[in-house]
């Protein structure tokens, strides 16, 4: 068992569910309950815990999961509890992707006044500052695109960042191309 915990984070849609599908299928044990289905959006699931939405009450109960992988979105870990040890995969997607794929999956909800690309930027922003201020976190950030295109390559990075002995071979047949259905023009990060 290590010392740390694996978080997956990033923004919404930003391949999040995947990485967690991979990390399993590399071998890491993951902290989830299963609580929210697979749907159309995620045909493969979220691999979420539901005590994560309340991490502002307390997230002490994290430390009891080292050794282990959990999704823990940008707008929560500020209150992943310090000083866990903690080894962030942070999801990077082209910004217009995950406003495009957001807005499809909430079915036109997101729209309106709220301008979701800006607030998303500010957002990351905000949470690659608060994760070089923490003493005990290490950070990888991994580029979407790049997983889908060279996914060997990524989760070869991933385990040597996690210094874990997963088999990247597994873990790369569970890329689905097929699911990267929200595209634009290039690879412009933010």
């Amino acid at each position: 068992m290590t010392d740390f915990l694996t978080v997956v984070s990033g923004l919404p849609r930003s391949g999040t569910s995947m990485m967690m599908a991979a990390l399993q299928a590399g071998g890491l044990p993951l902290v989830v309950d299963g609580v929210r289905a697979a749907d159309q959006h995620n045909p493969r699931g979220y691999f979420e815990h539901e005590g994560v939405k309340e991490l502002q009450n307390g997230g002490q109960w994290l430390t009891q999961h080292k050794g282990k992988a959990i999704k823990i979105l940008f707008h929560l870990f500020r209150w992943v509890p310090e000083p866990l040890p903690v080894k962030v995969i942070l999801m990077l997607r082209q910004l217009d992707e995950v406003v495009q794929s957001q807005d499809l999956m909430l079915s036109g909800k997101a729209k309106g006044d709220t301008d979701w690309a800006h607030l998303f930027k500010d957002q990351l922003e905000k949470l690659r500052s608060l994760l070089k201020q923490r003493e005990h976190t290490q950070v990888l950030e991994v580029q979407y695109f790049r997983v889908l295109e060279d996914p060997i390559t990524e989760f070869q990075r991933i385990a040597e960042f996690l210094q874990l002995p997963l088999d990247v071979a597994k873990m790369a047949t569970t890329v689905e191309p097929a699911l990267y259905r929200n595209r634009c023009d290039g690879h412009r990060l933010f």
